[in-house]
């Protein structure tokens, strides 16, 4: 629902029955305001680029991407894997302005004799890191972002709650939005997602059959008499 630097405007259509994502399926993960993220993000890649390498995990569609824009932004062009270079070419080519470095090009040629970096790679940034360090014997800073930093504690040296996915408040603001009177979640977290939208009020459930959807619906039912109305 928050606006992304590399992807089109959420558009809401009107619905009778909603399919929905269940990735943060609890009401107590909200994600701050993403212009904060990338502030304090920004901030403290300048300053540990400074003092040697600095090296983000991410998923190399999507994710990776944000990351190339939000460094762009403060006039750093990261270096990035093979794979993730391939999908910025099509960003790219589809109208976005992405300014990075694929990894062919020798490190040397423009951060000097340091070779001291800030790079991103979709593979384990804290193997790549090691590597790094001992290859290059430069200091080797690591960082995700990921929604998911709302709820796990990375390997790293930091991470920052940077999600593509809509948080809890945000998805029942989508659900308004669209009118739905049928909601069905879909994903890992379909079943805590669809209790927590009975309890706020909806008719929600699993898609799909099985006892998921069959306990939800009890959930549901003995919830009937005294649910509030979602808010619109």
């Amino acid at each position: 629902m928050q606006k992304s630097r590399v992807a089109d405007k959420i558009e809401i259509p009107e619905v009778d029955k909603l399919i929905i994502d269940s990735t943060y399926p609890y009401p107590k993960i909200r994600f701050d305001e993403r212009c904060e993220i990338e502030t304090a993000l920004q901030k403290w890649t300048l300053e540990r680029a400074e003092l040697g390498c600095v090296l983000f995990g991410a998923y190399a569609m999507g994710k990776a991407q944000e990351l190339i824009a939000i460094l762009n932004e403060v006039g750093v062009a990261p270096v990035v894997t093979k794979k993730i270079a391939e999908i910025c070419s099509v960003y790219n080519a589809n109208g976005y302005k992405l300014n990075y470095l694929p990894t062919a090009r020798r490190y040397t040629e423009e951060y000097g004799e340091t070779g001291a970096f800030v790079g991103i790679t979709e593979k384990s940034v804290v193997d790549e890191a090691e590597r790094l360090s001992s290859s290059a014997r430069i200091k080797v800073f690591t960082g995700v972002a990921t929604g998911f930093a709302k709820i796990f504690r990375f390997n790293t040296d930091v991470q920052f709650p940077l999600s593509d996915h809509a948080d809890f408040i945000q998805s029942v603001d989508y659900i308004n939005a669209t009118g739905a009177k049928t909601v069905l979640t879909y994903g890992k977290g379909a079943e805590p997602f669809a209790r927590s939208l009975c309890l706020a009020g909806f008719n929600a459930k699993p898609f799909g059959e099985g006892k998921q959807a069959q306990t939800i619906q009890l959930v549901c039912k003995t919830k009937e008499g005294n649910a509030a109305k979602p808010a619109r």
